[in-house]
């Protein structure tokens, strides 16, 4: 069946939740104190406004991104949109900043473990999402991230950073689905601003 509709989706924090293991892992390194709670963004704020911050949150992202992504899981809502491309057969692309190494493990594979999680979590069954493993693509510079948006001539795009959309080479016509609580910046008026999942299901279909 053919479809006007192509889904493009970012990976880390628009598929895949990390809060949990950021702040497992911030405590665990003793970055942040036993009895903080939040998510990723408390977490960095924090971290940020220690000495050598920036150092310490880059390499706890590292971390987290790569070794222990097994703990990551999918955010709440995600499963039932993939799901409904698949029932419409909707094409999906991936498409996700993400560089091959970590700065401070050039051992680990970020890209590749990513695919792993992907894999271990039967989003390429038949029985699962049907995602088409050639859909999935991730890009080291966020300037080929939205160059790849425009090849793959995705008509619908979800992300949880405003700035991809904002990005000067962003393609024209293509509509634009922020998951965020809410929108920290103004943002234009292309872009809807969902604050979960089942919003973006609901704004695509209706």
């Amino acid at each position: 069946m053919a479809h006007s509709i192509h889904v493009g989706i970012d990976f880390d924090n628009t598929i895949v939740g990390y809060d949990h293991v950021f702040l497992q892992s911030a405590k665990e390194n003793e970055l942040i104190p036993e009895n903080f709670s939040g998510g990723k963004k408390d977490v960095r704020d924090h971290i940020h406004a220690r000495e050598n911050g920036f150092e310490e949150w880059m390499r706890l992202q590292g971390q987290v991104y790569g070794r222990q992504i097994s703990k990551a899981t999918m955010i709440d809502g995600v499963a039932g949109f993939m799901w409904e491309c698949r029932e419409r057969e909707i094409p999906m692309s991936v498409i996700s900043h993400k560089t091959e190494h970590p700065h401070f493990d050039p051992e680990t594979n970020l890209q590749k473990v990513a695919f792993d999680w992907m894999v271990e979590r039967g989003f390429f069954e038949n029985d699962g999402f049907a995602l088409k493993p050639g859909n999935v693509h991730f890009e080291v510079t966020r300037t080929l991230k939205v160059e790849r948006i425009a090849s793959e001539r995705c008509s619908h795009f979800v992300d949880d950073l405003v700035e991809i959309f904002e990005h000067p080479s962003f393609p024209e016509g293509v509509q634009s689905y922020l998951l965020s609580a809410e929108c920290e910046r103004s943002c234009s008026e292309t872009v809807t601003v969902c604050g979960s999942w089942r919003e973006i299901e609901g704004a695509i279909f209706g």
